[in-house]
């Protein structure tokens, strides 16, 4: 059959259009303002027990019966403070604040006492705080006061605990993370350097270890997820994945926007990734979420247009978005087998792409489960159940033919349903 000069200029754009990070405003999420947090600025949040707790510019709330509940400062506390960062674990909260210092609280909030004991310098900017569980009773906090590098307490002084990190003015992190084989690690933000700690902090301080290669230079790292030996790391200049606990890195752009490049905060739901990126000059923030561990990326929050966001959280039902101007939520369908355990796909694709006229999407399931995979074009329209019954754990196939359904040349998608959880993927035709 002669195909016609604009049909291979059509394969070439399709081609480019998925090579190249166009990105897709379909499918996203239903995004809901939060009442009560309009022009607050959402600086950092934490779940514990699935419970929120937000922290904005002047205030720390908990979310109780789908409502925020003030907790710091108290009522009869008429002093101004900037929260900064947060971290919670049963009922103790740790608040960092800029240039006042930690506040801590024992009592889920009722009270609370500041927390500077040992700290020389005025007016502390704490932009990383971390609590620490050794047992029942047994707790150490470790912060990272902007400027002066990491401290650490048992719940008195607190001590400098810099051994081992290159001071400058590069060193300060906003991010500790507690990982079972490397520790803790923080990561840096100006000069892109990681570094850990033993995990057994309660049986004798070492000093941090610097990790074997640093992200690229001028990278200021903003947030990390770890998973065995992938590590994700959110900067200043966009996505960075490594897959050999950080020996070496490689950029993730694909499906992100060139004004939208910093990536202030990554949530891992499930087998999902979400990413909270900040457009700086355009202050433009979006939400993304990559279903292949970061390789692509795609917006969720298309239809909600969101000022820079800073934040993100989630308790398996919703995924919170916090921004310079308020609190976003939208509901996640991952909630149900999140909880419930459900049947979980994993490398789900379709083979050959684009798609001429056959194709076979491939998907496994953890266990038998309900599927059922329907198509739509890019409107959301549908068009046709691809597939639909119990299908057996394991590897799964199911054949697309987009002769016999009339698909014209153009993008799609299809949705895979599982027992509550909703996967979706972009398809290209070429005819």
């Amino acid at each position: 059959m002669k195909r016609s000069f604009s049909f291979y200029a059509f394969v070439l754009m399709m081609c480019f259009v998925v090579s190249s990070g166009f990105v897709l405003a379909q499918p996203g999420l239903s995004w809901e303002f939060i009442p009560g947090t309009q022009n607050a600025e959402i600086t950092a949040m934490k779940v514990s027990n699935n419970t929120l707790y937000v922290a904005t510019d002047s205030k720390v709330y908990v979310m109780r019966n789908n409502a925020l509940k003030q907790i710091f400062p108290i009522a009869s506390d008429q002093n101004l403070y900037i929260p900064a960062s947060l971290d919670v674990d049963g009922q103790r909260i740790l608040v960092g604040t800029f240039g006042s210092g930690a506040f801590l609280s024992e009592d889920g909030g009722l009270t609370w006492r500041q927390f500077n004991q040992g700290l020389g310098m005025s007016f502390p900017q704490v932009i990383g705080v971390h609590i620490v569980r050794g047992s029942a009773q047994s707790f150490r906090y470790i912060m990272c006061v902007d400027g002066y590098g990491m401290f650490i307490s048992d719940g008195g002084a607190w001590r400098e605990f810099n051994a081992g990190i290159t001071m400058n003015i590069g060193s300060s992190s906003r991010v500790i993370v507690p990982d079972n084989r490397l520790g803790f690690v923080i990561g840096t933000m100006a000069n892109g350097l990681l570094y850990s700690l033993g995990y057994n902090f309660f049986s004798g301080e070492r000093q941090w270890v610097s990790m074997e290669q640093s992200l690229a230079p001028g990278d200021a790292v903003y947030d990390l997820e770890i998973a065995g030996d992938t590590m994700i790391v959110g900067s200043n200049l966009g996505v960075r994945i490594s897959t050999n606990q950080g020996r070496t890195w490689r950029r993730s752009t694909t499906g992100v926007r060139g004004e939208s490049r910093a990536f202030f905060d990554i949530e891992k739901v499930g087998a999902t990734l979400y990413a909270g990126s900040n457009g700086f000059i355009s202050n433009i923030g979006y939400v993304y979420a990559s279903h292949d561990g970061g390789a692509s990326w795609y917006i969720t929050n298309a239809s909600m247009p969101m000022s820079n966001l800073y934040a993100l959280a989630s308790d398996h039902e919703y995924l919170y978005a916090g921004t310079e101007n308020g609190l976003f939520r939208a509901r996640i369908a991952q909630a149900t087998s999140v909880r419930g355990g459900g049947n979980i796909a994993i490398n789900i694709s379709h083979a050959p792409n684009p798609v001429v006229q056959d194709a076979l999407i491939r998907f496994s399931l953890a266990k038998q489960g309900l599927v059922s995979i329907t198509l739509h074009d890019m409107t959301g329209r549908h068009i046709a159940i691809l597939a639909e019954g119990v299908y057996g754990a394991g590897q799964c196939s199911v054949a697309l033919d987009a002769q016999r359904l009339g698909l014209s040349s153009g993008m799609y998608t299809y949705r895979m349903s599982i027992q509550g959880e909703t996967i979706i993927r972009p398809l290209v035709v070429v005819r």
